[in-house]
């Protein structure tokens, strides 16, 4: 019940499933006066498809699948939040899967602006192409590289 104690350790559970629900309910423990900012992807096919079957698939289904490597469609983000890198953004600024940030600022729908706590330095996050096989159709989808990080499966916190 407290998320600032949260911040420093972290629940392990066995499906991406729980581990959302578990950050969802923290997120919102978060009373801090700023609201929670809901940011949606872009997904779509990819423009080279050898699946003759990949035109099936509906824009809303895309936005559904849920991949563990993968931001979902819908990312929900408060300031005070905090959360970890997906991807390695930035050797140099040490900006690595797995790095712990603490959001500071949420800048529209298309930059966030958060602390890494490994440097202490402020960086900006933009927006970046995943791409994902779901079902032999190419997926691409353009989201922040960021997730909650206040509860992770076990395989994560193994790597």
């Amino acid at each position: 019940t407290d998320p600032p104690a949260c911040a420093k350790s972290a629940i392990l559970c066995n499906t991406n499933a729980d581990v959302d629900k578990i950050n969802g309910t923290i997120l919102n423990m978060l009373d801090n006066g700023q609201p929670t900012a809901t940011l949606m992807s872009q997904t779509q096919l990819a423009k080279e498809q050898g699946n003759p079957a990949a035109w099936l698939l509906s824009e809303d289904h895309l936005e559904n699948i849920s991949r563990p490597n993968v931001p979902p469609h819908k990312l929900q983000l408060k300031v005070g939040a905090m959360c970890f890198v997906t991807r390695n953004v930035s050797r140099e600024n040490r900006l690595m899967n797995g790095t712990k940030i603490q959001i500071t600022k949420i800048v529209g729908h298309y930059q966030i602006e958060a602390i890494n706590l490994l440097t202490n330095q402020v960086e900006l996050f933009n927006r970046i192409t995943f791409q994902f096989n779901y079902n032999g159709a190419l997926v691409n989808r353009l989201q922040f590289p960021l997730r909650l990080c206040y509860a992770m499966t076990k395989n994560k916190c193994q790597g």
